[in-house]
């Protein structure tokens, strides 16, 4: 009977489709492959796309497949113009079906439970509305040993902090149908990172995010991984040089270009929120734009990163 009860559980669980992005990851990816293989939650199949691989990555996924199952593991050819073009277009994808999404990277170590944790929140929720799961992480060195949690934002995550900032982690990411419907009605352009654009997408159109503050999975920082976790103190120098040196201000742009091609799905205050990020970005005067910035009630979740946001307007690098 046990097995028996087992096996309709399998065949009654809600599809999910994990979209993972590949290029040269021969190192890492059976690490994470094997722990997506390990999973509670059973009822999946594996969507890569692959950026150009040139080591054994590519040998590595033919292995896998033949473990699994050809229709369990799917791999097809990316655009090969950068990790986000690669994950969007893998988001956008009208053929690939299911009822909940979860991008994943080729070098983590997933928690066994992370599949199931995501589904049942998401399931929680209305199917109508547009949600988007994401939650913290533990760091692990190039071995996967873990040695830190990520931070824990506590203050809210809505449109006014995601225009600034980006909360999680790509790799944590899980997503209904109702919202990957928004996201292919979008036509493909740039954006800074899959992960942040998101979530500035799925707190503009007043859809539900969940932040789960328990870690799903091991974010292995490694010397070849394209975005790092940036909480090392060498790190937030490092963002304090990217804003003196501009680049900052450019990722605003990019984000701001894309924000205004979708300005018919976004709510009214999210509008009015852009606007005035974008306003005090040009105003004049320095009184001007700090006005401005405290009008569109602007945050970072940390009040030192606040304070540096203002900087940024100060010195008119945001």
């Amino acid at each position: 009977m046990k097995s028996e009860r087992v096996q309709l559980e399998a065949e009654y669980a809600p599809g999910v489709v994990i979209l993972m992005g590949t290029y040269n990851g021969g190192k890492y990816i059976a690490e994470q492959l094997d722990s997506i293989c390990r999973q509670t939650f059973k009822n999946w199949k594996i969507i890569i796309s692959d950026d150009g691989s040139s080591d054994n990555t590519l040998a590595i996924i033919s292995d896998y497949q033949k473990k699994t199952g050809s229709d369990r593991i799917i791999l097809k050819q990316g655009p090969s113009t950068g990790f986000a073009d690669n994950f969007m277009g893998l988001a956008r994808d009208s053929e690939i079906k299911a009822d909940y999404y979860f991008f994943s990277d080729q070098d983590d170590i997933w928690l066994p439970d992370k599949l199931e944790r995501a589904v049942n929140c998401l399931k929680a929720t209305n199917a109508n509305q547009p949600s988007l799961y994401g939650s913290s992480t533990l760091l692990g060195d190039e071995h996967g040993v873990i040695y830190e949690k990520s931070p824990i934002y506590l203050f809210p995550k809505n449109f006014r902090n995601a225009i600034v900032q980006c909360v999680v982690g790509g790799n944590s990411l899980a997503f209904n149908q109702a919202f990957k419907n928004i996201i292919e009605q979008i036509s493909p352009m740039k954006v800074v990172s899959h992960d942040w654009w998101m979530y500035q997408l799925i707190t503009a159109i007043d859809g539900y995010f969940y932040y789960d503050e328990e870690p799903s999975l091991i974010y292995r920082q490694h010397p070849q991984a394209v975005v790092g976790a940036n909480t090392s103190m060498v790190s937030r120098i490092n963002r304090v040089s990217m804003v003196l040196k501009g680049r900052f201000k450019n990722w605003n742009d990019i984000n701001i270009s894309a924000l205004d091609q979708i300005r018919h799905l976004m709510s009214a205050e999210a509008v009015e929120t852009l606007n005035y990020f974008k306003l005090a970005r040009t105003a004049k005067s320095f009184k001007d734009r700090v006005r401005l910035l405290n009008i569109s009630g602007i945050f970072r979740q940390s009040r030192q990163g606040t304070v540096s946001l203002f900087i940024a307007v100060i010195i008119q690098q945001i």
